[in-house]
């Protein structure tokens, strides 16, 4: 369920959140949103029930009858990450996992130099990391992207998940989960 926060205005639908059906294929286009007055709105969109605190901030400005968005990320503030990694791995036999700092546009964040945890829903002890730490600083050599060669491995057939976060990211940190199957 997709919940908000904003001030000043309506967005012309329940005010206690948007639940997709699964017929919009994870894409919603809220009409009749009322902008009650000429000046600068925010609003705070996010989605908690998958227990991932994804949240997305935008500011509107309406001017004269327009409206233009801007989000508060720009093309050099790190907003998700991509991973790479095979759907299906078999189990403890070590697999390659790539993760690359990408913008709100999708592009790699070449400059990027921040540090990534990895966390799992999953039982730890199943779960071998690529360092005691769960941790990886990337560095100017990795351009935004670094594969992790051979840096996982899970003990235990199963759906597995792993958690990419980054806690430095004003305002809520970014985060991706990713789910892998290991097999026999």
């Amino acid at each position: 369920m997709l919940e908000w926060s904003y001030d000043n205005f309506s967005l012309g639908i329940n005010d206690e959140g948007y639940t997709f059906s699964g017929a919009e294929k994870g894409v919603m286009t809220f009409k009749n949103v009322i902008l009650k007055q000429a000046g600068t709105y925010k609003i705070d969109i996010y989605e908690i029930e998958s227990g991932l605190d994804i949240t997305k901030n935008i500011t509107l400005t309406a001017t004269d009858g327009y409206v233009s968005t801007v989000t508060n990320q720009n093309a050099t503030q790190l907003a998700d990450f991509v991973i790479s990694t095979p759907a299906e791995v078999k189990t403890n036999t070590p697999f390659d996992f790539t993760v690359s700092a990408v913008n709100s546009a999708g592009q790699v964040l070449t400059n990027y130099l921040g540090t990534i945890y990895f966390d799992t829903n999953n039982l730890e002890s199943d779960v071998t990391f690529p360092n005691t730490q769960q941790s990886y600083t990337f560095t100017a050599a990795d351009k935004g992207i670094h594969k992790f060669t051979g840096g996982f491995k899970f003990k235990q057939p199963g759906t597995y998940e792993i958690i990419v976060y980054e806690v430095d990211v004003i305002p809520d940190g970014v985060q991706k989960l990713v789910k892998i199957i290991a097999k026999n």
